[in-house]
């Protein structure tokens, strides 16, 4: 029985996919790089990344900016970012995080050496130029915290996170406000049953009523 609804379900599910029902908003925004580049704001740089099954690319973005690189050793790198996560005590899920690990600071050799390699070998003091790094990660940089890691070999070297504002969005249409309107939605579909095993169906059945009073095409 249960794979049989499996079965019904993944029909449900694969007419929904492939039918052709028109969208009223297509998400995330389809741009146009150069009206998009023309709305970055001065100080706010965009740094994107695109991972393969062999290379790891990276895109910088900014208002007077457009630059592509390899970077280097993309299997190094993970190996690093994974040294990392071990030198700050994330060794092992069933290890204690131990007081010596919190005032260990050799992962900060990592994390300078980290970062030129993602930045195309950017010297330190370019990041003056910037008030806010956008990430837009790929691959393995989903689990790298950019904010630790720190620009310039000084042995006080501030990271990021001293310095500029760090964010992280999916694609790279999502780094500044979308400039859509946003319409008003013809049709709003409703659920009603219990939230939890306890509660009386007649509960959310009432809300949806209410909601129908006040909200059209529910």
């Amino acid at each position: 029985q249960w794979a049989k609804l499996g079965a019904s379900q993944e029909v449900i599910l694969h007419d929904i996919a492939l039918e052709r029902e028109p969208a009223e908003l297509v998400f995330p925004p389809s741009i146009d790089v150069k009206e998009f580049q023309s709305r970055i704001p001065a100080k706010l740089l965009i740094l994107s990344y695109f991972n393969s099954d062999r290379d790891l690319y990276g895109f910088a973005i900014a208002k007077d900016v457009f630059a592509t690189w390899k970077v280097d050793a993309p299997t190094k790198l993970k190996a690093d970012i994974l040294e990392l996560f071990r030198k700050t005590g994330l060794r092992d899920r069933t290890l204690p995080l131990e007081s010596k690990d919190l005032h260990d600071e050799s992962w900060r050799t990592l994390a300078r050496k980290i970062l030129p390699s993602l930045t195309n070998h950017t010297k330190p003091e370019a990041w003056d130029s910037y008030d806010e790094v956008v990430v837009v990660p790929d691959g393995p940089l989903w689990y790298l915290p950019f904010e630790m890691l720190i620009p310039g070999d000084e042995k006080d070297a501030l990271p990021l996170l001293q310095r500029v504002r760090v964010r992280y969005v999916p694609t790279v249409s999502l780094a500044i406000p979308d400039r859509r309107p946003i319409r008003d939605a013809k049709k709003t579909a409703a659920v009603a049953g219990r939230l939890h095993p306890r509660e009386e169906a007649a509960v959310t059945g009432d809300a949806v009523e209410q909601l129908s009073q006040v909200v059209p095409n529910v």
